[in-house]
């Protein structure tokens, strides 16, 4: 199966600020493994697909935002919209589970989330996750990236940065990962496994 994305309408004149994988800058004292990328501008974040159904969540487990963009086999996730600022239809068919069409509006990159802010965050960005379900776009992810795109390097990652990496794969239920995907088991999905895919592979 093929995922259709159209990167260049998603947002406009952004740049990434944090990206995928390892990230030992954002939070110096507490590195961590980004499971997404950030992306930061001033225009409005459009849905860069055609999403089947949606789901708003005011508030997960960490405190932030979620709209999540579902289609067959995956979703995109998306964190730290502020409520008051969606667009009225993004936001009624979060709440009613209706889809969104590509190209439409969803609204300007929110902030932080409430605890990435308590830790000092000030900027305004959009987290954007990219999940797949294992068999569903492998051939996909190969046409796209090479065989190397089930590379496990995790020993290479438990070598190189020690136990902050251990730590984190371990809270973060994480079997497997490379530059390109993250194999975890996800607590949106009962724990079941999803590839976390650098949305940079989709153009995103």
């Amino acid at each position: 199966m093929k995922l259709n994305v159209y990167p260049t309408i998603f947002l406009p004149g952004s740049q990434v600020t944090t990206g995928f994988g390892w990230d030992p800058y954002t939070f110096p004292s507490r590195p961590r493994i980004h499971t997404a990328i950030d992306r930061a501008g001033p225009g409005v974040v459009r849905c860069p697909l055609e999403a089947e159904r949606s789901v708003w969540i005011d508030d997960d487990a960490e405190g932030c935002s979620v709209l999540r963009l579902f289609f067959s086999g995956g979703e995109l996730r998306l964190l730290h919209f502020i409520r008051g600022e969606l667009d009225s239809g993004a936001l009624a068919a979060g709440l009613s589970g209706a889809g969104l069409a590509l190209g439409d509006p969803i609204g300007p990159a929110g902030n932080h989330g409430l605890s990435v802010k308590a830790k000092g965050g000030t900027g305004r960005h959009v987290h954007c996750s990219l999940v797949l379900e294992p068999g569903q776009y492998d051939g996909d992810l190969e046409a796209r990236i090479g065989s190397i795109w089930h590379n496990d390097y995790s020993t290479d990652y438990r070598a190189r940065y020690g136990q902050p990496f251990v730590a984190q794969a371990k809270q973060r239920g994480i079997k497997w990962m490379n530059a390109h995907i993250i194999a975890r088991f996800d607590p949106y999905y009962n724990g079941a496994l999803r590839f976390y895919v650098n949305p940079a592979v989709y153009g995103l």
